[in-house]
């Protein structure tokens, strides 16, 4: 295959796992998103009871590590491929049987869940793909409740644009720049932590990237 069409393929696979490629994805997905899902879980501020919803889970396989370090939260999460909610369920039957997880198919612009529901919503390796963040800002902010957490979990422009697939269907930010987007729509940056991941290989290429972690409090 050419190496472009394999590079739109595999930034449309990345968007929106589908087809006989979906499991596959979810579990590369894994690989190179453990890095920032490990700073996520050290910088989350979570307590027992609490709700919590992540925005595109991929297969899943993280809902068990957050449960295991905080216990006692209650768990969603929605995601834009049905694959991947399949997946999930699949992986976290433990969860689902006993109340603790619901996982759901849909798009974070347009949340199907009651306004100020969650005490934290997160979003790991996301953002790249709302072509309207403003809507999906919009509808993270009406789900959380007054002073509720969103997390975003991603890595920054200079890292982004050293993968050849990013040029494909991906808005890229700064950490400045994402900082000032969640500003403008109704959230207080209140902690910032970018870190260098240890080397890795991206289409046969050495990567050195950074991951970061954002917490933002809704205002009001």
């Amino acid at each position: 295959m050419p190496i472009a069409p394999f590079y739109r393929l595999m930034a449309s696979q990345l968007r929106r796992p589908s087809g006989l490629l979906a499991r596959l994805t979810g579990r590369k997905m894994n690989e190179s998103n453990a890095n920032m899902y490990r700073l996520m879980l050290d910088n989350f501020q979570l307590q027992a009871g609490q709700r919590v919803l992540e925005i595109g889970f991929g297969n899943g396989k993280f809902f068990a590590d957050l449960a295991a370090k905080t216990a006692g939260l209650w768990l969603w999460g929605i995601d834009f491929s049905p694959e991947m909610v399949r997946e999930a369920a699949r992986n976290n039957p433990d969860l689902i049987q006993r109340g603790s997880l619901q996982v759901t198919q849909g798009s974070s612009d347009r949340l199907p869940y009651a306004s100020g529901m969650f005490d934290a919503v997160y979003a790991c390796n996301v953002i790249y793909f709302w072509q309207n963040p403003e809507a999906h800002l919009a509808e993270i902010t009406r789900v959380l409740r007054p002073g509720g957490v969103f997390y975003t979990g991603f890595r920054p422009r200079e890292s982004m644009q050293d993968m050849p697939f990013a040029r494909y269907g991906f808005t890229h930010y700064s950490t400045g720049e994402w900082q000032g987007c969640l500003e403008r729509h109704g959230f207080r940056v209140e902690n910032v932590v970018q870190v260098q991941d240890p080397e890795t290989k991206v289409g046969g290429i050495n990567l050195r990237l950074q991951s970061v972690c954002m917490a933002a409090r809704k205002l009001g």
